[in-house]
């Protein structure tokens, strides 16, 4: 869900928001009683992103926002995520970050990585083939 920015923008006046109703009704928003992402709808490098579990976590959060337009969405809590890509080029590793975040990465100079690349790509290249044909 798009939510309007906490303050309006600079470039903007008392008109320029007409059509939304104040104050807001957040009880209306259903999804702020579930765990939820709350982030900029333009991305941003993991800043001003914020998980929250109830509505007063929102409502905190929300006051910090100034003038981002934020989104909220469920949580999908995952163990495992995948990308699918035509080829694999250089470096590919494997890590896993305090968010979670899952990064495949093998060092050229690592013993038999030319053979783990070769096989990461051929799996890649079948796991696109199927998901295109069912």
């Amino acid at each position: 869900m798009l939510l309007p920015s906490n303050q309006p923008p600079t470039d903007t006046n008392d008109k320029s928001f007409r059509n939304l109703g104040y104050p807001l009704d957040w009880e209306g928003f259903s999804v702020t009683s579930v765990a939820g992402i709350f982030k900029p709808f333009a991305g941003g490098g993991w800043k001003n992103v914020y998980r929250l579990h109830n509505p007063e976590e929102f409502y905190r959060a929300y006051g910090e926002t100034g003038q981002l337009v934020m989104m909220l969405q469920e949580e999908v809590k995952f163990d495992m995520t995948s990308a699918a890509i035509q080829s694999i080029n250089g470096m590919f590793g494997l890590c896993h970050t305090s968010r979670g975040i899952l990064i495949i990465a093998v060092s050229n100079r690592m013993a038999g990585a030319e053979e783990i690349l070769q096989r990461v790509e051929q799996d890649v290249l079948t796991l696109n083939q199927f998901l295109v044909t069912t």
